[in-house]
Protein backbone atom coordinates (compact mmCIF):
# COMPACT_ATOMS: atom_id res chain seq x y z
CA UNK A 1 0.00 0.00 0.00
CA UNK A 2 1.46 3.39 -1.02
CA UNK A 3 0.36 7.20 0.10
CA UNK A 4 1.67 10.09 -1.21
CA UNK A 5 1.71 13.16 1.04
CA UNK A 6 0.34 16.44 -0.26
CA UNK A 7 1.60 20.08 0.95
CA UNK A 8 -1.06 22.84 1.51
CA UNK A 9 -0.50 26.65 1.79
CA UNK A 10 -2.57 29.66 1.36
CA UNK A 11 -1.25 32.28 -1.40
CA UNK A 12 -1.91 35.92 -1.30
CA UNK A 13 -3.70 37.46 -4.50
CA UNK A 14 -0.24 38.20 -6.13
CA UNK A 15 0.40 34.39 -5.72
CA UNK A 16 2.89 34.41 -2.77
CA UNK A 17 2.94 32.26 -0.25
CA UNK A 18 0.92 33.74 3.17
CA UNK A 19 1.34 30.79 5.43
CA UNK A 20 2.38 26.88 5.20
CA UNK A 21 -0.12 24.20 6.41
CA UNK A 22 1.97 21.40 6.14
CA UNK A 23 2.16 17.91 4.89
CA UNK A 24 -1.11 15.49 5.01
CA UNK A 25 -1.02 12.13 3.90
CA UNK A 26 -2.99 11.80 0.46
CA UNK A 27 -5.09 8.88 -1.26
CA UNK A 28 -3.67 5.47 -0.64
CA UNK A 29 -3.10 3.23 -3.84
CA UNK A 30 -2.30 -0.47 -4.03
CA UNK A 31 0.52 -1.62 -5.93
CA UNK A 32 0.87 -5.34 -6.36
CA UNK A 33 4.25 -6.94 -8.23
CA UNK A 34 4.25 -10.22 -9.61
CA UNK A 35 7.33 -12.51 -10.79
CA UNK A 36 4.73 -13.79 -13.54
CA UNK A 37 4.00 -10.28 -14.94
CA UNK A 38 7.30 -11.06 -15.96
CA UNK A 39 8.56 -7.62 -16.98
CA UNK A 40 9.70 -6.34 -13.67
CA UNK A 41 6.27 -4.24 -13.68
CA UNK A 42 3.24 -3.94 -11.48
CA UNK A 43 -0.23 -3.02 -11.69
CA UNK A 44 -2.43 -0.13 -9.37
CA UNK A 45 -5.49 0.22 -7.85
CA UNK A 46 -5.49 3.53 -7.80
CA UNK A 47 -9.04 3.65 -5.75
CA UNK A 48 -9.01 0.35 -4.04
CA UNK A 49 -11.83 -0.73 -1.47
CA UNK A 50 -11.73 1.12 1.65
CA UNK A 51 -9.76 4.02 0.44
CA UNK A 52 -8.24 6.41 2.90
CA UNK A 53 -7.55 9.54 1.45
CA UNK A 54 -7.70 13.31 2.36
CA UNK A 55 -10.49 16.10 1.93
CA UNK A 56 -10.37 19.94 2.34
CA UNK A 57 -12.56 23.10 2.10
CA UNK A 58 -12.76 26.43 3.22
CA UNK A 59 -15.29 26.81 6.19
CA UNK A 60 -15.64 30.41 7.22
CA UNK A 61 -12.13 32.22 8.06
CA UNK A 62 -10.67 28.40 8.52
CA UNK A 63 -9.05 25.73 5.82
CA UNK A 64 -10.45 22.34 6.71
CA UNK A 65 -7.77 19.86 5.89
CA UNK A 66 -8.71 15.90 6.73
CA UNK A 67 -7.60 12.75 5.98
CA UNK A 68 -10.65 10.22 6.15
CA UNK A 69 -8.85 7.78 8.56
CA UNK A 70 -10.59 8.70 11.85
CA UNK A 71 -12.91 10.98 12.36
CA UNK A 72 -11.00 14.31 13.35
CA UNK A 73 -11.05 17.33 11.19
CA UNK A 74 -8.92 20.10 11.61
CA UNK A 75 -9.75 23.80 10.56
CA UNK A 76 -6.56 25.92 10.64
CA UNK A 77 -6.41 30.07 10.77
CA UNK A 78 -5.19 31.97 7.64
CA UNK A 79 -1.89 32.29 9.73
CA UNK A 80 -1.09 28.44 9.71
CA UNK A 81 -1.72 27.59 13.36
CA UNK A 82 -4.44 24.86 14.34
CA UNK A 83 -8.12 26.72 15.12
CA UNK A 84 -9.87 24.25 15.93
CA UNK A 85 -10.69 20.47 15.84
CA UNK A 86 -14.14 18.36 15.92
CA UNK A 87 -14.31 15.20 16.87
CA UNK A 88 -17.64 12.59 16.39
CA UNK A 89 -17.54 8.94 18.48
CA UNK A 90 -16.94 6.69 15.31
CA UNK A 91 -17.07 3.18 16.86
CA UNK A 92 -18.13 1.17 13.77
CA UNK A 93 -17.02 -2.68 12.92
CA UNK A 94 -13.92 -3.57 11.20
CA UNK A 95 -13.84 -4.79 7.42
CA UNK A 96 -13.75 -8.78 7.28
CA UNK A 97 -12.83 -11.21 4.09
CA UNK A 98 -16.45 -11.36 2.92
CA UNK A 99 -16.32 -7.56 2.72
CA UNK A 100 -13.45 -7.83 0.21
CA UNK A 101 -14.24 -10.78 -1.83
CA UNK A 102 -17.83 -9.11 -2.44
CA UNK A 103 -15.67 -6.04 -4.15
CA UNK A 104 -13.90 -8.24 -5.58
CA UNK A 105 -16.39 -9.91 -7.18
CA UNK A 106 -18.67 -6.64 -8.24
CA UNK A 107 -15.43 -5.30 -9.65
CA UNK A 108 -13.71 -8.27 -11.07
CA UNK A 109 -13.04 -7.98 -14.82
CA UNK A 110 -14.81 -11.36 -17.06
CA UNK A 111 -14.39 -9.83 -20.45
CA UNK A 112 -11.94 -12.12 -22.75
CA UNK A 113 -8.70 -12.51 -20.95
CA UNK A 114 -5.81 -10.24 -21.69
CA UNK A 115 -2.83 -9.54 -20.28
CA UNK A 116 -3.92 -6.32 -18.64
CA UNK A 117 -7.40 -7.78 -17.34
CA UNK A 118 -5.20 -10.91 -15.89
CA UNK A 119 -3.13 -8.27 -14.01
CA UNK A 120 -5.95 -6.35 -12.77
CA UNK A 121 -7.89 -9.89 -11.67
CA UNK A 122 -4.64 -11.09 -10.00
CA UNK A 123 -4.31 -7.57 -8.04
CA UNK A 124 -7.84 -7.68 -6.48
CA UNK A 125 -6.99 -11.39 -5.59
CA UNK A 126 -4.41 -10.08 -3.86
CA UNK A 127 -5.10 -7.16 -2.06
CA UNK A 128 -5.25 -7.33 1.91
CA UNK A 129 -7.95 -6.59 4.52
CA UNK A 130 -6.99 -2.92 5.66
CA UNK A 131 -7.41 -2.79 9.71
CA UNK A 132 -10.32 -0.52 8.93
CA UNK A 133 -13.20 1.42 7.62
CA UNK A 134 -12.43 4.69 6.59
CA UNK A 135 -14.50 7.24 9.21
CA UNK A 136 -15.97 9.31 6.72
CA UNK A 137 -16.23 10.42 2.88
CA UNK A 138 -16.50 13.94 2.28
CA UNK A 139 -17.03 17.69 3.52
CA UNK A 140 -19.23 20.49 2.23
CA UNK A 141 -19.61 23.41 3.58
CA UNK A 142 -23.20 25.28 2.88
CA UNK A 143 -24.46 28.61 2.72
CA UNK A 144 -24.94 29.39 6.70
CA UNK A 145 -21.55 28.11 7.41
CA UNK A 146 -22.15 24.82 8.62
CA UNK A 147 -19.68 21.93 7.76
CA UNK A 148 -21.64 18.78 6.34
CA UNK A 149 -20.16 15.70 7.07
CA UNK A 150 -20.52 12.01 4.67
CA UNK A 151 -20.74 9.37 6.94
CA UNK A 152 -18.94 6.36 5.05
CA UNK A 153 -21.16 3.85 4.31
CA UNK A 154 -20.70 0.14 5.51
CA UNK A 155 -21.33 -2.87 3.42
CA UNK A 156 -24.87 -3.34 4.55
CA UNK A 157 -25.77 0.45 4.10
CA UNK A 158 -26.19 0.33 0.40
CA UNK A 159 -26.08 3.45 -1.60
CA UNK A 160 -27.07 5.47 1.59
CA UNK A 161 -25.96 9.32 2.12
CA UNK A 162 -25.74 10.11 5.06
CA UNK A 163 -24.35 13.65 6.61
CA UNK A 164 -23.59 15.16 9.82
CA UNK A 165 -23.98 18.31 9.98
CA UNK A 166 -22.06 20.57 12.33
CA UNK A 167 -22.27 24.24 12.98
CA UNK A 168 -19.85 26.80 12.96
CA UNK A 169 -18.61 26.71 15.93
CA UNK A 170 -18.04 22.55 15.80
CA UNK A 171 -21.56 21.39 16.86
CA UNK A 172 -23.83 18.92 15.96
CA UNK A 173 -27.01 20.40 14.55
CA UNK A 174 -28.01 16.92 12.99
CA UNK A 175 -28.15 14.35 10.49
CA UNK A 176 -28.95 14.77 6.67
CA UNK A 177 -30.09 12.23 4.26
CA UNK A 178 -29.61 13.20 0.57
CA UNK A 179 -31.07 11.04 -2.25
CA UNK A 180 -28.88 8.44 -3.42
CA UNK A 181 -25.94 9.13 -6.19
CA UNK A 182 -26.50 12.51 -6.02
CA UNK A 183 -23.32 14.38 -6.49
CA UNK A 184 -23.47 17.55 -4.25
CA UNK A 185 -21.90 20.72 -5.88
CA UNK A 186 -23.90 23.60 -3.69
CA UNK A 187 -25.69 23.54 -0.40
CA UNK A 188 -27.90 26.75 -0.05
CA UNK A 189 -29.99 28.29 2.86
CA UNK A 190 -33.31 25.99 1.47
CA UNK A 191 -31.72 23.85 -1.60
CA UNK A 192 -28.81 21.01 -2.50
CA UNK A 193 -27.53 21.49 -6.27
CA UNK A 194 -26.06 18.53 -7.42
CA UNK A 195 -26.00 16.28 -10.35
CA UNK A 196 -27.01 12.46 -10.47
CA UNK A 197 -26.58 9.48 -13.18
CA UNK A 198 -29.54 7.63 -14.98
CA UNK A 199 -29.30 4.02 -15.66
CA UNK A 200 -27.40 4.84 -19.19
CA UNK A 201 -24.87 6.97 -17.51
CA UNK A 202 -26.57 10.34 -18.87
CA UNK A 203 -25.91 13.52 -15.93
CA UNK A 204 -28.79 15.37 -14.84
CA UNK A 205 -28.68 18.50 -12.69
CA UNK A 206 -30.85 18.18 -9.79
CA UNK A 207 -32.22 20.84 -7.41
CA UNK A 208 -33.61 19.52 -4.12
CA UNK A 209 -35.14 21.84 -1.11
CA UNK A 210 -33.93 21.82 2.30
CA UNK A 211 -35.98 22.36 5.63
CA UNK A 212 -33.66 23.17 8.08
CA UNK A 213 -36.44 22.47 10.25
CA UNK A 214 -35.95 18.63 9.83
CA UNK A 215 -38.02 17.66 7.22
CA UNK A 216 -36.66 17.59 3.33
CA UNK A 217 -38.84 18.50 0.21
CA UNK A 218 -39.23 16.79 -2.84
CA UNK A 219 -36.89 17.16 -5.72
CA UNK A 220 -37.39 19.49 -8.23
Amino acid sequence: MNRSHLEFALLTDDGSRAAALGRHPGAEIFWYFEDHFGDGTGMGLYDPPLQKTLRWAAWGDFVVLAPTDRYEIRAYRHDGSLARIVRRENNVRGPTQADIESYREANVLTETATMMTDRYNATLDAFPVPESFPAFTAIEVDAPGNLWVREYNLPEDGDRALWTVFDPEGVVLGFVETPPGLVIHEIGEDYILGKAEDELGVEYVQMWGLDRSGQARSGI
